[in-house]
């Protein structure tokens, strides 16, 4: 019988460490076990002994010869790869009892505190070997047991001899022979490193007072004392116990973090953290660290429970909730109502804290919506979202914050609709309301459209601002491009950019609505004449839709003639050769190309109307302006409006020449009152 067993423990070792799935980033999950059972062993002798001061030491050694995982890493001050952990304990020993349970497979000896049995096979999922030597005491003698574990491991392996003169028992553990895959991670684990997550996984013995000493050893450095790590007088906020969830109950254990790199909560089975998540993810507005006792530090929840103990995988990485569609036929609790239990907690100890965050947000938001977020503005704003904004958001996170909200407002809009189309009601008062609710939210909706686009137009006279201010300063001149594409993009046509996107009403209003325009094409390639002329103007608009043979600009007559064509000519400043008669020159050829007709969308041509008008507009510096303004008042018949720019009516044509300055300033007259409106002027 003991035969088959050894047989059976050997076939199975193999197997369980595959079935475990210990990867690269639970590289610890070996040393935590190692500890974990020296704690139980010196519980068992302090049983035996009541007085009697446990102690672990966790020694380090690592592998200074093997370099060839630093490459890539160049003066970058990394640990060596860790060769060897040995952990020695002053626990009860491996006694038979415990040798039994050592060789059973998912051992049932340590139900009752936890144990799932199956600690040694994650060493073996990480390490090669590991080496047991232990002295334990059966009456008056002391006996000495060495197991050589490996995946090989036969029962018989152990060997038990008796120890003269011993005065104490205890076990020392090697793990041995790190497997090639956690060998470069490794060297991320400094002594500090690994004393901190030893101190994590283990805190709620601390919190407990019930730990012994634990020492963290590595050779040129100094000692590390858990136990002076973490007292829980200074470092336990608070204790929420026996709070009920359905009718399960759960603790909550707040701890300040000073080591941490941000807020925290940890699901924990059996005194040993399994799972751990940040608290941000369930609620945003706790991101940051918190004010405590005077001294800044980020929280840690630790949550236990009989239901954790219950359900915590075999590898110890995981607690198992059952899924939402099960939650019915289960007496149960999902992880979602643990979570909001978190968020409950945290708000009933931090309330204050809370709410200067949820008012600091809300003043964020309300200038947010004052400038970036104008089209948001049709958007409810409640408790619920402030709370969703991270402390210390930016405006890229707003703005992805509002995007979502808008989606969600949409979504709920459109149902609301369908519902009212519908008929999805079952009185008038719910009709009423449905449509009042719809109409009002269209409404909000349609004025932030509107809010937004006027914004827009904030935004682009700033730009043009801005642009004229640097020219002044720098005192340099690019090519017209950059002021051009400001209006419309070079080489764009309506196909590209949409008529509520272009910036031509900088100029006129009226060029906002044109449904046909090319900027900087050759008068043969716009698609509508017959010319040959490749001439470029820079912005010439047609008032016909090419595709819609219904016109859509009322200068459009009923036999397909057009009676409004709109030429721009931007001009860079400061040429030093810009004389009247260019401007003249320029004008003339912009027109020639019209003389012998417009094709229309089937490929006829379009008459252009004898009592057609051509608008030209001219947009150049102020010193340009002053240098052409006597010729032309003197030879070209222009006088001056009352705007201050040029304008010439000649027979079919209507020329006005002007200023940069002049556009940013009419523009902005035009629009003071709506950015008054908005709070943006």
């Amino acid at each position: 019988m003991q035969k088959n067993r050894s047989k059976d423990m050997k076939a199975d070792i193999k197997g369980i460490i595959t079935s475990l799935n210990i990867n690269e980033g639970n590289f610890l999950i070996p040393i935590f076990e190692a500890v974990v059972n020296s704690i139980q062993s010196i519980h068992e002798q302090v049983k035996l002994e009541p007085k009697h001061k446990g102690e672990i030491e966790v020694i380090i050694e690592r592998d200074k010869i093997t370099t060839d995982i630093y490459e890539g890493k160049p003066n970058i001050e990394v640990n060596y790869p860790i060769a060897k952990i040995t952990i020695k304990d002053n626990g009860i020993g491996f006694n038979d009892v415990n040798l039994k349970s050592f060789n059973t497979a998912h051992s049932t000896k340590k139900i009752k505190i936890g144990g799932k049995g199956l600690g040694r096979f994650t060493m073996l999922s990480v390490f090669k070997n590991i080496s047991v030597e232990s002295i334990f005491k059966v009456g008056d003698k002391h006996y000495k047991r060495e197991i050589p574990f490996t995946t090989e491991y036969k029962e018989e392996d152990a060997k038990k001899t008796i120890v003269h003169g011993a005065k104490s028992t205890g076990t020392i553990t090697i793990l041995s022979g790190l497997k090639e895959k956690f060998l470069k991670q490794s060297i991320n684990y400094s002594q500090e490193v690994i004393a901190d997550n030893i101190l994590k996984h283990c805190l709620l013995y601390f919190i407990n007072n019930d730990e012994p000493k634990i020492l963290i050893r590595e050779k040129d450095c100094a000692d590390i004392n858990l136990s002076t790590q973490f007292n829980p007088k200074d470092f336990l906020i608070n204790e929420y116990l026996e709070e009920k969830i359905k009718n399960k109950t759960f603790n909550f254990y707040l701890v300040k973090e000073y080591k941490s790199s941000f807020n925290f909560y940890s699901y924990t089975a059996d005194n040993r953290t399994v799972e751990t998540k940040k608290t941000n993810t369930i609620l945003p507005i706790f991101k940051s660290k918190v004010t405590n006792s005077d001294q800044e530090c980020y929280v840690g929840v630790y949550i236990t429970s009989d239901f954790f103990n219950k359900r915590v995988q075999h590898n110890r990485l995981e607690i198992r909730f059952d899924k939402a569609n099960d939650m019915a036929n289960f007496d149960t609790v999902s992880e979602k109502e643990v979570e909001d239990k978190v968020v409950e907690i945290i708000e009933r100890q931090f309330a204050g804290i809370l709410k200067e965050r949820e008012t600091s947000n809300e003043a964020k938001v309300k200038d947010y919506l004052r400038h970036d977020g104008i089209g948001y503005r049709w958007l409810d704003v409640d408790s619920k979202f402030l709370q969703s904004i991270p402390d210390d958001a930016d405006i890229k996170k707003l703005d992805d914050l509002f995007h979502n909200l808008e989606y969600k407002a949409k979504n709920d809009l459109n149902k609301r609709k369908e519902k009212l189309l519908s008929r999805d009601y079952s009185n008038k008062k719910e009709y009423k309301e449905l449509l009042n609710e719809v109409l009002s939210a269209v409404g909000k909706q349609n004025e932030s459209k509107l809010a937004q686009y006027v914004s827009h137009r904030k935004v682009v006279i700033d730009l043009l601002g801005k642009y004229l201010e640097w020219q002044n300063e720098q005192k340099k001149y690019k090519e017209e491009s950059a002021l051009h594409n400001l209006f419309f993009t070079m080489g764009g046509t309506e196909k590209d950019i949409a008529h509520s996107q272009h910036n031509l009403w900088l100029i006129d209003e009226r060029l906002a609505y044109f449904k046909y325009i090319r900027s900087d094409i050759a008068q043969l390639y716009h698609g509508l004449s017959n010319t040959e002329s490749k001439k470029e103007p820079d912005i010439t608009l047609y008032d016909y839709d090419l595709y819609d043979k219904s016109y859509k600009y009322g200068d459009v007559s009923s036999e397909g003639e057009i009676k409004t064509i709109v030429f721009v000519e931007f001009k860079r400043p400061h040429r030093d050769n810009l004389t009247f008669q260019e401007y003249q020159r320029q004008m003339m050829d912009q027109v020639k190309g019209l003389d012998q007709g417009i094709e229309n969308y089937k490929g006829g041509y379009l008459n252009v109307s004898q009592n057609k008008t051509i608008f030209f507009y001219y947009v150049c510096d102020v010193k340009d302006f002053n240098k052409i303004m006597k010729d032309a008042k003197e030879f070209g018949s222009f006088r001056t409006s009352p705007y201050g720019t040029l304008i010439r009516f000649d027979q079919d044509r209507i020329e006005e020449i002007m200023t940069y300055q002049q556009v940013k300033s009419s523009s902005i007259q035009r629009n003071r009152a709506f950015f008054k409106n908005l709070g943006i002027d």
